[in-house]
C-alpha cells in the first residue's frame, strides 16, 4: 500500500488519525524494516531510541515529534521522498494541538511553540512546500480557535510565537516564489504579524514579537533587492540577545555581509567580518553554519578583492563536502554556495554556458526536487545572461 501526503485530512476525527498512524507503522515502517532485513533492535539502535520504543512506533502507539528524530526514523527505514513528508504530517500533525484545546492555555502554547520548530527545520531541510502548507493549517486552525480563550490569549506568549510562525512561513514561501510574486504571497503574512505584535500586552513580548517582524521585514527587502532598506533592518536587530538564540542570528549576519558589499560600503563589511570571526572562534558553529558565513563573506567581497573572495570560496566549499555527513547538513545552503560560486567564475571571465552548467546542472536538480523555485530562477538567469 502506497501513501500519499496529500491523504492526511487535518480536519479528521482523533480516531481516524491514531488510525492512520497504525496503518502507517504497519504497512509502510515494518514492512520496509522487514524489506531492509532489520530487526526492531537493530533500528532502535540506528535511530538512538530502545526496541520497546520502535516497536511502539510501528504500532502506532508512541509518534516522536522532535524533527531529529523524525529525520533519523526516515533514514533508518529508507523513507523515500512522499513517505517522509507524511511522516512528518503524522508524527506532528494539528490534531495533536486540537487534543488539547480543553486542557488549558499553556499545552496549546507549548504545541504552537514546537509546531514552529518543525516547520523551521523542515523548511531549512529542503521541503519549503511542507512547510508552506503546514504554517497555513496551523494558521486556519488559530483563526478558528483562538476566540475560546478570550483576550487573555494577548497577555501571554501567544504573540510571539505566532510572529515566529509567520516569519518561518514567509521564509518557506521566499524559496517556493519568485521575487515577482513575493510581495503578494507574503503581504497578509507581514500584516498579521504587525497586528499580532501591536496587541501584545507584556512589553518583553512585543519587543520579541516585533524583532521577528523586523526580520522578516529586512529580508523582504533584501529579496526584492531594496538593500538599503534591508541592511538598516539587519542593523537593527543583529545585536540583540533574543536574535542571538536563534538560527536567524547566521541569517542576518550574512544578510550584512552581501547588503555590504552590494552597497560598497567597505567600512561596514570589515566591522562585520570581525564579529564573524569573533562568533566562529568563541561559538564553534557547526559547518554548515561555518560555510555559510564563509559564502556571505565571499559574496560581500567579491567586487572589492576578488582573490580573497576566491579563496573563501574555497573553503567554504572544503566545508561543504565534509559537512555533507552531518546531521544538521541544509541543502538550501549548498544551492546558495552554488550559486556564489557561479557569480565568481562569471566576474573571473568564464562566459561558457556549458561549463556553468556542468557546475549548476547537479544543485538544478535539486532546486526541481525541493521545490527551491526562487534558486532555481536566480541560477538559470547567471547562466543565460554571465554579467554581474
Amino acid at each position: 500500500m502506497s501513501y500519499d501526503s496529500a491523504k492526511l485530512d487535518l480536519s479528521a476525527q482523533k480516531s481516524s488519525w491514531w488510525g492512520d498512524l497504525s496503518e502507517f507503522g504497519e504497512t509502510v515502517l515494518k514492512q520496509k524494516r522487514q524489506n531492509l532485513g532489520l530487526t526492531q533492535q537493530q533500528v532502535a539502535k540506528i535511530v538512538g531510541l530502545n526496541q520497546s520504543q520502535i516497536s511502539r512506533i510501528e504500532q502506532g502507539l508512541s509518534r516522536p515529534s522532535d524533527p531529529p528524530t523524525l529525520d533519523s526514523i526516515a533514514k533508518a527505514y529508507h523513507l523515500n521522498q512522499k513517505e517522509k513528508e507524511y511522516l512528518y504530517q503524522l508524527f506532528v500533525g494539528v490534531e495533536t494541538i486540537k487534543t488539547k484545546i480543553g486542557e488549558s492555555l499553556t499545552p496549546v502554547l507549548d504545541l504552537l511553540d514546537k509546531q514552529t520548530s518543525f516547520i523551521a527545520h523542515a523548511n531549512r531541510s529542503g521541503n519549503p512546500q511542507v512547510a508552506s502548507d503546514h504554517a497555513k493549517s496551523i494558521r486556519e486552525w488559530i483563526s478558528k480557535t483562538k476566540g475560546l480563550f478570550g483576550k487573555s490569549i494577548w497577555n501571554t506568549e501567544f504573540p510571539m510565537i505566532l510572529s515566529r510562525l509567520l516569519l518561518e512561513e514567509s521564509a518557506a514561501i521566499w524559496d517556493i516564489v519568485s521575487p515577482k510574486e513575493l510581495k503578494f504571497s507574503t503581504a497578509a503574512l507581514l500584516k498579521t504579524q504587525q497586528e499580532i505584535t501591536e496587541k501584545a500586552v507584556k512589553e518583553y513580548i512585543k519587543r520579541e514579537s516585533g524583532l521577528f517582524l523586523l526580520v522578516n521585514k529586512s529580508f523582504h527587502h533584501y529579496i526584492a533587492g531594496n538593500y538599503q532598506k534591508a541592511l538598516i533592518g539587519f542593523l537593527q536587530v543583529v545585536n540583540s540577545t533574543e536574535l542571538k538564540k536563534s538560527h536567524w542570528y547566521i541569517e542576518v549576519l550574512r544578510g550584512i555581509l552581501v547588503t555590504s558589499g552590494v552597497l560598497k560600503d567597505l567600512g561596514k563589511l570589515k566591522s562585520t567580518e570581525r564579529q564573524v570571526k569573533t562568533f566562529i572562534e568563541k561559538s564553534s558553529p557547526s559547518r554548515t553554519n561555518h560555510f555559510y558565513l564563509l559564502e556571505g563573506l565571499a559574496r560581500g567581497y567579491k567586487n572589492f578583492d576578488p582573490a580573497y573572495s576566491l579563496k573563501l570560496l574555497e573553503e567554504a566549499w572544503g566545508l561543504m563536502t565534509k559537512a555533507r555527513r552531518d546531521d544538521d547538513y541544509l541543502l538550501i545552503r549548498e544551492v546558495q554556495l552554488v550559486r556564489t560560486a557561479l557569480m565568481a567564475l562569471i566576474a573571473a571571465g568564464e562566459s561558457r554556458p556549458t561549463a556553468l552548467e556542468e557546475i549548476a546542472t547537479p544543485t538544478l536538480n535539486l532546486c526541481q526536487k525541493h521545490g527551491f523555485f526562487r534558486h532555481e530562477q536566480q541560477i538559470i538567469e547567471l547562466i543565460n545572461q554571465p554579467t554581474i
